[in-house]
């Protein structure tokens, strides 16, 4: 009896110039591609120590993976964390932090776009005077989210939120 799923080791430490890899998010774009994001940590295992953001995909459903992709590199010591993507259509966003940018426990807030599958992103967009302006040591995710249509709406008189897909 062959198993029901195919395991497969989408990042392993040690390889590619990472130590570690970890804080994976594995997503499907609306075109059925798997997009899975991880941290890098390039030195160490340890939190907050240099790390990129990086990306493999697959358009085969998990059988095979493209090479380390590189969504956001860290300068010097700084570390790209806790990646959080959300797809809304045919765009993939993907928010995630500069940790210690400024000094130790406080950071900046990133967003990056993709609108071809993963393939290219954005230059980085720092987003933290519009997130939270009074609190620079805020730390989100890791996450995932995909918004759907149309949104979401609720029964007259009733507390259940329905969402519903294309």
């Amino acid at each position: 009896m062959e198993p029901y799923f195919e395991q497969t080791n989408v990042f392993v430490g040690g390889k590619d110039g990472v130590n570690t890899y970890r804080i994976p998010s594995l997503m499907v774009t609306s075109q059925g591609t798997l997009l899975a994001f991880c941290e890098a940590r390039k030195i160490s295992k340890a939190d907050a120590s240099p790390t990129d953001m990086v990306l493999k995909r697959s358009e085969d459903g998990g059988r095979s993976w493209s090479a380390v992709q590189r969504v956001l590199g860290a300068a010097g010591e700084e570390a790209v964390m806790n990646p959080c993507p959300v797809i809304d259509g045919d765009t993939v966003f993907l928010f995630c932090i500069n940790a210690h940018k400024t000094s130790p426990g406080h950071h900046r807030q990133l967003l990056v776009k993709s609108d071809d599958e993963g393939r290219t992103w954005s230059s980085p967009e720092d987003l933290t005077e519009q997130i939270i302006p009074a609190d620079d040591t805020f730390v989100p995710g890791p996450a995932e989210a995909k918004i759907h249509e149309p949104h979401c709406r609720q029964r007259p008189g009733d507390d259940t939120v329905i969402t519903g897909r294309r």
